[in-house]
């Protein structure tokens, strides 16, 4: 009795957008390769670590369902969408040969439709051995199309294996049969190429030196000829990615039209990348072109959300060393670098120098802000004894900054506890914006107000406009190094050195 399955096509109405979301994805990704190699290998990343993090929680889940009910896992294999993404993640809850030989239950009816039929001798060490039986007697080309029927339900069940190997049967010469050995003795995969053949066009009025185009499956190519060769490539610049339509042959020169890059395509060479030339065929009296398997199950011609999710997760490189990384992207980053504001947390995020850019219009309604390099010294600043006691602040060092998110200004000072929030009295500090108008030139969140007063009534306060995540900065090192009641000599020492860097560094903007 067959197992009962999940809810099938009929009774999800949202499982053929499931099935089609590796043609989506692999879209989007042939989209931002528009940013450049950085911005497409920022977003595989991304899908990288989206996958492996549903792929950690469907692990909980299938350790949980199967301790409470073994037999969900009849029912789960049973669901092709579900075994597919159960597969990408290794948690099927078959094993290699179990599947290879339901895969081949599946396939048997298509060849024995034309007189074939195959065994599963076994697995091991990666490979499947195989055994076909018969073949049709009227088609040249059978033998390959049955065989590569096999191998496509087989590498679908089972994308993990290594090879699958062709085990030739005793000839039997009163059978009229085309021999076994017409069959490939040997189909390889990881590493090497497998090859599907796809009808074409007849391209025998291709002149030489000209350039057509057209489609098989799912990909677009691109044919030329040079002198008696016909060469086929699929429509894609080696270089810029884009396509080759348009593209001019010199000699064996290919030259794309979007960013001039020269393609030999005799020798399949672009700049210091090599690619092989799809094979063209004319056996069984029609033109066919092979197309690279492996491409076509990327998802690039299926769009199987297995297959793509499957070569992302894949394409994981070995672990990065250990080192401050960016909190978006992580991008290795260096000691000395920049920072953005998560406006909904009030958060400071270390960033690369790409993600940074991406944030760093001050006009556009984003979540995050990018912190600006800007450093101003405000001299003669409108600030007296008794409009700095009117802020309540109990301290001689604050800094005042707009928090967005609130509507308001806000100050903090620094303390053994780090930096303490001060109930602003907000018409104190509105009198001091209407004294000394270049407190407006602050940026939004991410620019302070720093102002210093000194404890001798003779000396003028300090005011500076610094980028917020320095105030942190500061403040966080006057917490590590506090001692006592007041902070201590070293705290006064540390005070002033940042205080004269400031001087020499910050550029004078002088009162109106």
């Amino acid at each position: 009795m067959a197992p009962p399955t999940l809810p099938g096509p009929d009774e999800n109405q949202d499982d053929a957008q499931w099935r089609t979301a590796g043609e989506r994805i692999q879209t989007l990704l042939e989209a931002s390769s528009s940013g450049g190699a950085i911005a497409r290998e920022r977003a595989e990343k991304l899908v990288r670590e989206v996958t492996d993090l549903y792929g950690a929680m469907l692990q909980r889940m299938m350790d949980v369902a199967l301790a409470e009910d073994p037999g969900l896992a009849d029912r789960f294999a049973a669901d092709d969408l579900v075994a597919s993404l159960l597969l990408v993640h290794g948690l099927h809850p078959y094993d290699v040969e179990r599947r290879v030989a339901a895969a081949l239950d599946n396939v048997r009816p298509y060849l024995g439709s034309h007189g074939g039929d195959v065994t599963l001798l076994g697995v091991a060490d990666g490979v499947v051995r195989l055994q076909f039986q018969g073949s049709c007697k009227s088609c040249p080309s059978s033998s390959i199309t049955l065989e590569l029927a096999v191998e496509d339900a087989v590498r679908a069940a089972a994308p993990e294996i290594s090879d699958i190997e062709v085990v030739p049967a005793e000839s039997d010469s009163g059978a009229g049969v085309i021999a076994p050995e017409s069959l490939l003795t040997r189909v390889h995969a990881n590493g090497h190429h497998w090859t599907a053949w796809q009808p074409a066009p007849e391209l025998a009025e291709l002149g030489d030196g000209e350039v057509g185009g057209f489609r098989v499956p799912g990909v677009m190519v691109v044919a030329c000829r040079v002198g008696d060769d016909v060469l086929a490539y699929r429509d894609r610049c080696p270089s810029c990615t884009g396509t080759l339509a348009g593209a001019l042959l010199s000699g064996a020169v290919l030259r794309c039209q979007n960013c001039g890059a020269g393609f030999d395509v005799a020798r399949a060479y672009c700049g210091c990348r090599r690619r092989r030339p799809p094979r063209t065929d004319s056996r069984a009296g029609a033109r066919r072109c092979a197309v690279d398997g492996r491409a076509a199950r990327g998802g690039l011609m299926d769009g199987n959300v297995t297959d793509v999710l499957a070569r992302i997760r894949a394409s994981r490189g070995a672990p990065e060393p250990a080192g401050e990384r960016c909190e978006m992207c992580s991008e290795a980053i260096a000691d000395e670098h920049q920072h953005v504001v998560n406006l909904e947390g009030r958060q400071l995020m270390c960033v690369c120098r790409g993600c940074y850019l991406l944030f760093t219009d001050s006009h556009a309604e984003l979540r995050y802000r990018a912190i600006p390099d800007r450093y101003l010294v405000f001299p003669d600043f409108a600030l007296d004894r008794r409009a700095w006691e009117a802020l309540q602040i109990p301290v001689g060092l604050a800094f005042f900054f707009h928090n967005s998110t609130l509507g308001r200004t806000v100050a903090f000072y620094p303390g053994p506890a780090g930096a303490t929030e001060s109930e602003l009295d907000l018409q104190a500090w509105n009198d001091i914006r209407t004294a000394d108008s270049r407190v407006d030139t602050l940026a939004m969140d991410t620019e302070a107000l720093l102002v210093r007063v000194p404890d001798d009534e003779n000396t003028s306060p300090q005011a500076y406009l610094v980028p917020i995540d320095a105030c942190y900065e500061f403040v966080g090192r006057l917490r590590m190094i506090w001692r006592g009641f007041d902070g201590g000599q070293e705290v006064r020492s540390y005070i002033d050195e940042f205080f004269e860097s400031l001087d020499s560094r910050s550029r004078v903007i002088d009162r109106e």
